[in-house]
């Protein structure tokens, strides 16, 4: 009985925990869309007070306060393919930028992984770049490869930007990058291991001790082949409820 006790326990804990997983992608993804529509307004308010005064300083004032601390999220403005704003020193700006740098809607820049919305208007571009995890070449108290805080993601999870069995994609339904819990896996892989040991060890104790109950019986001593026969009958009886009650998907 300890031994279940025990495999149902870990059983239990790991199911548990795999749900989590499951409601942080939903919590994760349900984020992404914030920011997505929240860089959406952002570029188009960019845009729009655009030709109020000529050298976009205006623009600062309107935007709100701590915009990269507070929800990681960055805006550059473009005029002629010439940087004319940026929103934070945090994030690079280049002066001149490559046409194709900020083409896709999700790439590596600087020192993280951004989702990148672009809007236009006549000769000006405005960029809103929305971080998702940091990736510094050097780490220290300070600088930390991890998930944009929203995302109440584990550092751990990998991000790839080939499809995987986590999948995350864009308002519009494109791919734009995957999960990997590669470190969860091989947790479950032990987990699942270490429930298979409890449940055979908890069944290989119960036959034992149906085989020494059966000799405590007077009917059977001198009688080995009923014996034989009647431990066997309860030992697939016993396997039969197992796999009836469906037991044995606890060890799969």
């Amino acid at each position: 009985m300890i031994f279940v006790l025990a495999a149902n326990i870990i059983h239990y804990s790991f199911t548990k925990e795999n749900d989590q997983v499951i409601n942080r992608q939903k919590n994760f993804e349900q984020v992404l869309r914030s920011k997505e529509q929240q860089l959406q307004v952002l570029l188009e308010k960019v845009l729009n007070i655009k030709d109020t005064i000529s050298t976009f300083q205006s623009i600062f004032p309107d935007l709100p306060p701590d915009l990269w601390q507070d929800q990681g999220i960055a805006i550059l403005l473009y005029r002629n393919d010439s940087l004319v704003y940026w929103s934070d020193n945090n994030v690079p700006a280049e002066n001149t930028p490559d046409k194709q740098l900020f083409f896709g809607p999700f790439m590596h820049y600087a020192n993280g992984w951004f989702r990148v919305i672009t809007e236009k208007d006549r000769n000006l571009k405005a960029i809103g770049l929305a971080l998702v995890k940091s990736d510094f070449s050097y780490q220290n108290d300070y600088l930390i490869n991890d998930f944009q805080k929203d995302y109440n993601l584990n550092a751990n999870v990998q991000l790839d930007t080939i499809p995987g069995k986590i999948n995350i994609s864009a308002n519009s339904g494109e791919f734009i990058f995957s999960l990997d819990y590669r470190n969860l896996h091989d947790t479950a892989f032990k987990t699942h291991l270490l429930v298979f040991a409890f449940f055979l060890l908890a069944f290989i104790t119960l036959i034992i001790l149906l085989f020494h109950l059966y000799q405590l019986f007077e009917y059977f001593r001198g009688k080995p082949l009923l014996l034989l026969l009647a431990f066997g009958f309860d030992a697939i009886f016993i396997r039969f409820e197992l796999l009836y009650f469906e037991i044995q998907n606890f060890i799969y």
